[in-house]
């Protein structure tokens, strides 16, 4: 919904082994809509990203990629930036059950977020449950502050990372 009511025009397409054919229909859209923004998984914007790499008039369309689902490596984010040079590439962090946890501001990139508002987020050890200090590595657990959500607490996401506090350019 949020897209709809900026006026974007959505053109689904999915899927990590996209044939040919898929892939021309993809190209001739970005042509035909004059895409900007590519926003998906990141495993499907690289298969895209492999069959455009080569149509230069093409990549230099796509201003922004976002990316949310799955992790997004060092490698990924460098191809991509690789593949659409005037590119901006953010990401999301976050699971079905919780919806986003945190977020990418101009500044940051990779795998760094700002955690919502409304998120409140642990890590902890993973043998004894105990919270760990800042910058330890452990298990991601979140809670959700947000009334209009079902609540989750302390909810174990699966995924392993670590907090740190830091001054942000964006205030």
């Amino acid at each position: 919904i949020t897209l709809m009511n900026t006026g974007a025009t959505i053109i689904p397409f999915g899927g990590n082994s996209l044939n040919g054919i898929q892939m021309k229909n993809i190209n001739d859209m970005i042509n035909d809509f004059n895409v900007n923004v590519l926003f998906g998984v990141p495993s499907t914007i690289v298969s895209v990203a492999k069959y455009l790499k080569n149509h230069n008039d093409i990549c230099n369309k796509i201003t922004k990629v976002f990316c949310l689902g799955e992790k997004m490596y060092n490698d990924t984010y460098t191809f991509l930036k690789d593949t659409f040079k005037n590119c901006a590439i953010k990401t999301k962090y976050g699971c079905m059950e919780s919806a986003g946890i945190g977020y990418q501001c101009e500044t940051l990139e990779t795998n760094s977020y700002h955690i919502f508002n409304n998120r409140f987020v642990e890590i902890l050890d993973q043998d004894s449950n105990k919270n760990l200090e800042i910058g330890q590595k452990g298990r991601i657990v979140v809670t959700t502050l947000d009334k209009r959500l079902i609540p989750l607490l302390r909810y174990d996401t699966g995924d392993v990372g670590y907090l740190e506090y830091s001054d942000c350019s964006c205030g």
